[in-house]
């Protein structure tokens, strides 16, 4: 119970199902879907979960729903209809958790939701502290204040253009600098970070970083990014964010670099691989192919890249 936020990403509201598929009694996928619809049609809702569960193996469900005792018919509902075994069923309330399916004394009703510290600890350093509610996931994609945006685009776009292994160093260089934390970026460093991801083959060599590093980097660069600027590091937002485990705040990052270039074919893969719920796991290994194959492509920019691609 204390892991589903985060694997989410963030605290499920209420109205919401959480179904977690399991592989040998271990969660291989989670998926959250909304009561709503499950009330206008459940078989449709495992008809369109049916790819991912069978992807990851899927042998058996557990379902969670996130809601007062008087909705949680709903609940049955969706396991009446399931395709697969359901081992578990719960309803969670108000910091509060009751099994729907264990009648024994080792599971109280209404239970309340204690932290498992090191399951907290693991957990958050693989994927971060979950965001409150999945709105909330929304203010790492805002942009900074209007005085720093408007800098940064005066300083756009850069002349002469940096050369490819000049923008790649210059993303590398600001990848490691934030190896301890966030670190503001003044107009002139943003702008260059801008131009050198709107070259593909530096935005493709930095597409399989998924750390700490890379998160901070792209963040700290969407609050810069002028509008026909924002998809690259929107885009890499949400390879990082989906390698490491969240898919919500991938899917969401993904959509804003869609509305600043509704054509950016990478944020559109990455939308794709959401709906699919295709395991983080696959998108790294992808990724660690076509960092290779960047490398190869481009020999210049392999002694600069050096090391493991995935790191």
């Amino acid at each position: 119970m204390t892991a589903v936020p985060y694997l989410l990403g963030f605290h499920p509201d209420p109205g919401s199902i959480v179904v977690l598929g399991l592989h040998e009694r271990r969660i291989a996928i989670t998926a959250r879907v909304d009561a709503s619809a499950v009330h206008t049609d459940p078989t449709e809702m495992w008809r369109r979960l049916a790819g991912p569960l069978a992807d990851a193996d899927t042998h058996a469900v557990a379902l969670i729903g996130y809601m007062p005792a008087d909705e949680v018919d709903i609940v049955f509902t969706l396991a009446a209809t399931s395709p697969l075994p359901v081992l578990e069923m719960q309803r969670v309330d108000d910091g509060r958790w009751w099994s729907l399916t264990c009648t024994q004394d080792c599971c109280p009703p209404g239970q309340p939701i204690s932290s498992d510290t090191p399951v907290d600890v693991a957990l958050i350093a693989a994927s971060g502290s979950p965001a409150p509610t999945r709105d909330s996931l929304n203010a790492h994609l805002q942009p900074g204040p209007d005085e720093l945006v408007d800098d940064v685009a005066a300083h756009l776009p850069r002349r002469p253009r940096p050369t490819t292994g000049d923008a790649y160093r210059a993303i590398d260089d600001a990848h490691t600098a934030r190896t301890d934390g966030p670190l503001p970026l003044t107009p002139d460093e943003a702008s260059l970070l801008l131009q050198a991801l709107a070259d593909v083959v530096v935005r493709d060599a930095a597409s399989g970083w998924h750390d700490d590093a890379a998160w901070w980097l792209w963040t700290d660069l969407i609050r810069t990014a002028p509008t026909g600027w924002i998809a690259p590091a929107a885009t890499l937002l949400a390879t990082t964010t989906y390698q490491r485990g969240n898919a919500v705040l991938a899917r969401l990052a993904a959509e804003h670099a869609l509305r600043d270039n509704p054509d950016y074919a990478l944020a559109q893969l990455v939308v794709g691989l959401t709906e699919a719920h295709v395991h983080p796991g696959q998108l790294r290994e992808a990724l660690s192919v076509a960092v290779r194959d960047v490398a190869e492509l481009h020999p210049g920019l392999a002694d600069l890249m050096g090391g493991d691609p995935d790191a």
